[in-house]
């Protein structure tokens, strides 16, 4: 089998991970996803429904994937029980060349596994997917047969990152700021469609203005924004094309965007 479909070999390499159970991960990872092939996963899905990512990221400056290799570079994993980053030794990397569409979507997975039943966020990418493409239903079944596998591995990067770890605190911080509610509910059907609506004109609108009433929402909106995502959630808007994002309570006291400067996650 060749190595050569994914950086990060010489890493794993390095803290002691045999070729042949490289091997075994990498195989492993074209059947259910995981880390290590995030980036050719996400060529394979694109290959798949014969387009290319800017057709569901295509709001310019969303994302910088040098940015997001700064931040969430760190790669921290179990294996053969032992975690890699606590042994003694260099902090194991991972040096795959993520795109913008990639980066987007390791922390969108990341934020909404946090208020969605994993089995459901499947369906919930697909459609978001086709109706960002103009509901073009040619494309749900490829779409239907590849997803799984990247959200897996999209979940996979951010576990690995701890993205995951970070982003459950991230939303109930900013959530009981607002509400002064410990846990985190699953969203409603309402929700949901507010979620996704949120999410489609973050990934592919063209207005820079977008109004929240869900607080799981509107935190999921602040976990992208601490993850890297130029999105801003208070103040200001500071250039003319900046994406912002309002919470909009049903306390009509509470409603002004600049009172929301005091409950961000920084």
């Amino acid at each position: 089998m060749s190595l050569t479909i994914t950086t990060g070999v010489k890493s794993l390499l390095y803290v002691g991970i045999s070729l042949g159970d490289i091997a075994i991960i990498i195989n492993q990872s074209r059947k259910f996803g995981n880390w290590m092939r995030t980036a050719r996963l996400d060529e394979e899905l694109f290959e798949a429904i014969a387009d290319v990512s800017s057709s569901i990221l295509k709001r310019a400056g969303l994302v910088n994937a040098a940015h997001m290799r700064s931040r969430w570079s760190q790669v921290d994993f179990l294996w053969q029980g032992s975690n890699i980053n606590n042994q003694r030794r260099d902090p194991l990397k991972d040096t795959q060349s993520l795109t913008e569409f990639s980066w987007a979507m390791v922390a969108i997975i990341a934020g909404i596994d946090v208020c969605l039943p994993s089995f459901s966020v499947h369906n919930f990418i697909g459609e978001l997917f086709v109706d960002i493409m103009n509901g073009d239903e040619a494309m749900a079944e490829p779409l239907r047969v590849q997803l799984p596998t990247n959200i897996e591995s999209w979940r996979s990067a951010g576990q690995v990152r701890g993205m995951t770890r970070t982003s459950p605190n991230c939303i109930q911080k900013c959530r009981s700021r607002l509400t002064q509610e410990g846990a985190i509910p699953e969203l409603n059907q309402a929700e949901r469609g507010e979620l996704q609506a949120f999410l489609k004109w973050l990934l592919a609108g063209t207005d820079t203005q977008f109004q929240i009433f869900s607080t799981t929402v509107f935190a999921v909106a602040s976990w992208l924004k601490y993850a890297g995502l130029h999105l801003n959630t208070k103040g200001d808007q500071r250039y003319e094309a900046e994406p912002m994002v309002r919470y909009v309570s049903e306390d009509p006291t509470r409603s002004e965007f600049s009172s929301l400067t005091s409950i961000q996650t920084t």
